[in-house]
C-alpha cells in the first residue's frame, strides 16, 4: 500500500494475538483506549468525575458490545433503535457531569 496504513485485508485477526502482532505493541487494548478518552472527558468537565475513569470505560465497552452481540442473537423489536446505539446512548447519557 501507498498511504502506510497496514495492509490488513489478509490477515488472521482472529487467532488471539494476532492482531498486536500484525499492528505492533503501539496499539492500546479497548478499554485502555477508552480510559484514556474518558479520563481527558473529565479533566475538561465534559465526563462525570465522581468514579474513576477506567470504571467508567468498562461499563461503556461492555455494555455497547453484549448489547451488540444480543441483538444479533436475538434481534430487536420493531421500530426500535438498534441496541448497539441505544446501549451507547444510555451510557453516555449517564456519564455526563
Amino acid at each position: 500500500m501507498t498511504s502506510g496504513a497496514p495492509d490488513i485485508a489478509g490477515a488472521n485477526v482472529t487467532t488471539e494475538g494476532r492482531l498486536t502482532e500484525f499492528l505492533g505493541e503501539d496499539v492500546p487494548p479497548p478499554v485502555a483506549a477508552t480510559t484514556a478518552v474518558l479520563a481527558e472527558g473529565q479533566l475538561r468537565g465534559e465526563v462525570r468525575a465522581d468514579e474513576p475513569a477506567e470504571s467508567l470505560a468498562v461499563i461503556l465497552l461492555y455494555a455497547v458490545l453484549f448489547s451488540a452481540r444480543r441483538g444479533v442473537t436475538i434481534g430487536r423489536p420493531p421500530g426500535s433503535t438498534a441496541l448497539s446505539r441505544l446501549a451507547l446512548q444510555v451510557t453516555l447519557r449517564g456519564m455526563r457531569p
